[in-house]
């Protein structure tokens, strides 16, 4: 599935398979199946945000520059502003100042109303 997904892609396959990669570092129980339609992709990554919010700057890190995954709905800013809300829900409200830099202005006046 992946394989299909890499040759259709070109030279962003390989852009996507290092960072299809580094996302499964980032959270091994990352199901990279969900990889053969981009909402499900989107859906798996922001399910192992929240599941381990330890491995978001990993994951944010992972698809920052990535065409393919952005355009997926898979982006650092989402991903920063899901992890910047769930943070602001709980009492670790300390850790936002780390996931700032990487909202697009639109995620963080979202994040602020």
């Amino acid at each position: 599935a992946l394989g299909s997904m890499h040759r259709e892609l070109g030279g962003a396959g390989a852009a996507l398979t290092s960072a299809l990669g580094s996302m499964h570092r980032a959270c091994p129980t990352l199901d990279l199946a969900a990889g053969q339609g981009g909402a499900r992709l989107a859906e798996e990554v922001l399910r192992c945000a929240d599941a381990d919010p330890t491995a978001v700057p990993r994951l944010i890190q992972a698809v920052a520059g990535v065409d393919v995954l952005r355009e997926a709905g898979v982006s650092p800013s989402s991903l920063a502003l899901r992890a910047a809300r769930r943070l602001t829900r709980g009492e670790a409200a300390d850790g936002i100042a780390a996931l700032v830099p990487w909202l697009l202005p639109a995620d963080s006046a979202e994040l602020l109303a």
